[in-house]
Formats: C-alpha cells, structure tokens, sequence
C-alpha cells in the first residue's frame, strides 16, 4: 500500500489513516515525504505503542492521533490529500457509512483494503475498489 501510493506522489501530502493501529503506515508514509498524518483509531490500546514509535522516529511533531469513530461524526475531521484504511472496512459494521465518511475527506486519493474472502467485501469490490481524484 505505502509503494502504491508513492508511485501517486506523497510529497508534501497531507494523510489520514483511519483505524491504523500503531501507525505503521502513516509513519512510513512520513518518512517517504508525507507532511503531516492524522491517525484516527477507535481503541485506545495502541497510544501508547505508537506514541512510542513516533517519538523513536522523531515524528511526533508531523503526526496527530485521534480516538474518533469517522463514520459516526465525519464533520470532527479535516480533509486529507490522501485517505488510507488498510484491514478496516471489513471490521466496522457499516462498511458504506466508514467509506462514505472518508470519501468525503478525501482530496485526491482514497486507499482501502480488505481480506478477499469475505462476502460482503466482494460484493463492495464488484462496486468499487479505489478513488482517486484528479489533481
């Protein structure tokens, strides 16, 4: 996902992660050449671990972490250039509420993946499977 979007253009961009964990991805989109990243988790289990991570990487000042449910209150979020969920659309309840939320966030690239055998993730794939949006 992190070579996918970089072969898009991540200098400079602007990212939000939703339900990322300790961050893996928005650290090493950042390390790549993204300015900031928002990591939006609904589990407070991971701060501690990830707060860890960013201060080791000396990140903390380009990365914000939030606990906060994006389909519930999508107005509590600022747009980002690029949007990532990586392993969560099939986790939340309502998969076309979360997408919703973060398609509208989302400036210029929406990134989501999911497990392919689940049922209701090939019915969303023979829908739609990414967004992007020109430049």
């Amino acid at each position: 996902m992190v070579e996918f979007l970089e072969q898009r253009g991540i200098e400079g961009a602007t990212v939000l992660e939703i339900g990322g964990g300790v961050g893996e991805i928005q650290v090493e989109l950042l390390k790549r050449g993204a300015a900031r990243a928002t990591n939006l988790e609904l589990s407070p289990a991971y701060e501690e671990e990830a707060n860890r991570l960013l201060r080791e990487l000396a990140l903390e000042d380009r990365a914000e972490r939030r606990l906060h449910d994006i389909a519930a209150e999508p107005d509590g979020v600022e747009a980002a250039d690029i949007v990532v969920l990586h392993r969560v659309v099939c986790c939340y309840p309502d998969y076309e509420r979360l997408l919703g939320a973060a398609e509208k966030r989302t400036r210029r690239l929406l990134v989501f993946s999911y497990p392919p055998r689940n049922a209701t993730m090939s019915e969303l794939r023979s829908s739609a499977v990414g967004h992007a949006r020109p430049a």
